[in-house]
């Protein structure tokens, strides 16, 4: 979906320095897609490899985002080369349909804890209150049961918020090669989620 030449903005920070980068895509040697900054705004030696960026750009006049990991850098072009590790989606609205879960009682394993309440869901992804703080773009590992099966994967942090429970977060799923079966839970969740709350507004009407 990215093109060469093509112009986008690239988060590279956290908490107040996350501001959105200009840049250009430009063609890179070996694998990834290389962004060059526009201006001198960015510090490139705060960003290293690993570290996970979210992308905004227009396609098809709407405004996308896509969470990517930088790969490496490339300091003496100013520019960073990356990874996409989940599909765009809409930046404007929301392109997949949100389904609230705190009457149904889901729970999800986010990091290190075991019963996450489940707020919504999504086919792309999450919100769960954790007692851990994690920063905007951090990695964390979720998983769930439902039914007799784990859907078990990856996501990165998209939004937090503190909450009387602790913290609220926006979880964007990773996909793709050797990222486990998390999107398909989603998938299935959310159709699960969504007939149980038709069959309650059935029976409350």
């Amino acid at each position: 979906m990215i093109q060469r030449g093509q112009h986008l903005f690239v988060s590279v920070g956290g908490g107040p320095a996350n501001m959105l980068e200009p840049v250009s895509a430009a063609p890179s040697q070996g694998d990834g897609i290389e962004l060059r900054f526009v201006d001198d705004g960015a510090s490139i030696e705060t960003i290293e490899p690993g570290q996970n960026v979210m992308l905004y750009f227009s396609h098809d006049r709407r405004f996308m985002q896509q969470p990517a990991r930088v790969m490496r850098l490339l300091a003496e072009e100013r520019a960073i080369v990356i990874e996409t590790v989940g599909e765009a989606s809409c930046g404007e609205s929301r392109q997949c349909y949100r389904v609230c879960t705190v009457l149904v009682d889901y729970y999800a394993s986010v990091g290190c804890e075991l019963t996450c309440q489940i707020m919504n869901v999504s086919a792309m992804g999450l919100s769960a209150i954790c007692e851990e703080q994690y920063a905007i773009r951090d990695t964390v590992p979720v998983s769930f049961m439902l039914g007799d099966k784990l859907f078990a994967g990856e996501c990165v942090v998209q939004s937090t918020r503190p909450v009387r429970a602790g913290w609220r977060y926006g979880l964007y799923c990773i996909t793709g090669p050797g990222s486990g079966n998390l999107d398909q839970g989603l998938h299935r969740m959310t159709a699960v989620a969504q007939r149980t709350q038709l069959r309650r507004l059935s029976g409350a009407a």
